[in-house]
């Protein structure tokens, strides 16, 4: 009889102690400010709108964050400014479209040098992991073909959607993957035409908590 009692007892502190572990770390990211880098892989194409031709490649990129979040029941929700600064700043044109510098046939840019975003996201907690949704203004900011053998520095903005996943490696620590999907109609080229930037990116990145 005494035994059964004690083993009941042991196993409601082991069930309690579960329980409150659980429930003390299913917050994934806390609240407050935070800081991330990391890693970002985009496919971009860059659209000349008054003109002909277009360019298209793959950019790789380092990635940085700065946020803050705040919870409210069992949503979260963060401000983030970000930017992805790229490591091959070169994009190739189309077939037919022309080189940059050499034999431009639009404004199209040919050097992305780097992407910042100024986000608000919304999240929602699934077990460990916090799955969340994110809404913003963009601008890319690089090199575009002002004539068929010149090239200027301009930048071109709009809006930008992700969506993403975070999981904590510790109570400060958390690895985040996400989406995004840069849609920028905007342009300041130095030439006064107008272009598009088109680009959905990966990014991985480790998130640290104030």
């Amino acid at each position: 009889m005494i035994n059964k009692i004690i083993n009941r007892s042991v196993n409601q502190l082991l069930v309690c102690t579960v329980v409150c572990f659980a429930a003390t770390h299913a917050g994934a990211q806390i609240a407050g400010p935070y800081s991330g880098v990391g890693l970002s892989f985009s496919n971009a194409t860059s659209l000349a709108k008054t003109s002909t031709g277009s360019s298209d490649g793959d950019v790789t990129g380092l990635s940085f964050i700065l946020g803050k979040k705040w919870d409210r029941g069992p949503l979260s929700y963060a401000l983030e400014l970000g930017a992805d600064i790229a490591l091959d700043d070169s994009i190739a044109p189309v077939a037919g479209s022309g080189s940059c510098g050499v034999d431009a046939s639009g404004s199209y840019m040919c050097s992305p040098d780097a992407t910042l975003r100024l986000r608000g996201l919304i999240g929602t907690q699934l077990g460990d992991a916090s799955l969340f949704g994110a809404l913003g203004v963009g601008a890319a900011f690089g090199d575009f073909a002002t004539s068929g053998t010149t090239i200027g520095s301009g930048s071109v903005y709009g809006l930008t959607v992700g969506t993403g996943i975070s999981y904590p490696v510790t109570d400060r620590v958390s690895i985040r993957g996400e989406l995004n999907y840069d849609y920028f109609t905007y342009s300041d080229q130095p030439d006064g035409t107008d272009s598009e930037w088109d680009a959905l990116s990966a990014q991985v990145m480790a998130i640290f908590n104030f």
